[in-house]
């Protein structure tokens, strides 16, 4: 056919066409180079491999198909749902390794989230425990458990009050910022010890919770007066420590001048006021035993003094979730305001027994009250204006 081009040529050894187009036939026997064999083995395992990628970041990746796009966070009672919303979502919208999206199901990380959540309202809100759950293909359940507050705490500051929700536990659930914000169905506390606390610290103990509750339900019952607020008085924290005994009288009576016994007498003083401890007080004294010997007083004793050990009570820093016993009760009567002493480890209807006997027989005047202590049962010990 006119202008149609072949690709034919003719073969002088056989006498025939041949194409090149079509390999010729492998003779029988024929060796095939080991390089032409290694070639197309890698050639095939490349290909795998980047077919397998392809598909695995297809499928995770550029596909929606796994993408956690059914999204349900429980409702909350204190943190701000918005804003837990929006914080799951932030979460999601991030990205692992730069490239690995948090939302595919196969790069989502649990405690990840969870990790998250705990960040942005753990230092705010007290929350018990977050539960988070996954079903294929992309679906992801978020609830959060929060504390729930049962008292008002108020630390006070020099400047303001600081207001906390604490929880039965007694764990301080949740900083409230400004006093119109409070909850008014729970019993307030005034701190007299801290100034401050913090989102989580274990406040007081769950007992101490608890009675002021019991306090707050039966006080106006058996006492016929209603709760103004509650007080957690000032606490001093003391332990008996074994510490010595500076110094026999005799000892610094022997001193050989005024001066020398008015340098023992500072240092037995230092000691008892915790400004020396056990090893500066014998060095203290061992210096003015030298200078005493320089002075070429041969009635000097060379000796140390002699040590005299005793127990004695030490101030030490308080655990106020240990030591939360005593409880003052705020209440009015007549336009006067005074306080009733309870403790946390008495029967509580025999307390209150107590005053209210004492009022009705006339030994106390609650409209010139300044006190009344509850704890003895066995008398009436108060004080009034």
């Amino acid at each position: 056919m006119p202008g149609r081009l072949t690709t034919q040529k003719y073969s002088r050894s056989t006498g025939r066409n041949s194409n090149p187009f079509f390999s010729r036939k492998k003779k029988i026997g024929e060796r095939i180079p080991i390089w032409k064999m290694l070639a197309s083995d890698l050639f095939a395992a490349v290909g795998t491999v980047v077919g397998v990628f392809f598909l695995i970041w297809y499928i995770t990746i550029r596909s929606s198909f796994f993408y956690l796009s059914d999204v349900t966070v429980a409702h909350t009672t204190y943190i701000p749902h918005d804003q837990l919303i929006e914080a799951v979502n932030t979460y999601l919208d991030s990205h692992r390794f730069i490239v690995l999206p948090t939302r595919s199901y196969p790069y989502f990380s649990p405690s990840a989230l969870r990790s998250a959540i705990t960040k942005q309202f753990g230092t705010t809100f007290a929350i018990d425990s977050i539960e988070i759950s996954t079903k294929l293909p992309n679906h992801l359940s978020v609830t959060v458990h929060e504390r729930v507050p049962s008292i008002v705490w108020v630390a006070t500051e020099a400047a303001n009050n600081a207001h906390y929700l604490v929880d039965r536990e007694g764990v301080v659930t949740e900083y409230v910022n400004g006093a119109e914000s409070l909850p008014t169905n729970l019993p307030h506390i005034t701190d007299e010890n801290r100034t401050e606390l913090t989102v989580g610290e274990l406040a007081t103990s769950k007992n101490y919770v608890a009675y002021i509750l019991t306090v707050y339900d039966t006080f106006q019952k058996d006492t016929g007066l209603t709760v103004s607020e509650f007080i957690f008085p000032k606490v001093e924290c003391q332990e008996l420590q074994y510490v010595m005994q500076q110094i026999f009288e005799d000892e610094i009576e022997g001193s050989v001048s005024n001066e020398f016994k008015q340098q023992k007498l500072e240092i037995q003083t230092q000691f008892k006021n915790g400004e020396l401890t056990i090893d500066q007080s014998l060095d203290a004294l061992d210096a003015i035993k030298q200078q005493e010997l320089h002075q070429g007083n041969q009635n000097v004793n060379s000796t140390l003094p002699t040590m005299r050990w005793q127990q004695v009570s030490v101030s030490v820093p308080c655990d106020y979730s240990m030591v939360s016993k005593e409880l003052h009760v705020v209440t009015q009567d007549k336009n006067n305001t005074f306080r009733v002493y309870v403790d946390a480890g008495l029967d509580l209807h025999t307390q209150l027994y107590n005053f209210a006997s004492s009022v009705a027989s006339g030994t106390v005047h609650t409209d010139k009250l300044i006190y009344f202590d509850a704890r003895y049962t066995d008398r009436a010990y108060f004080k009034e204006k």
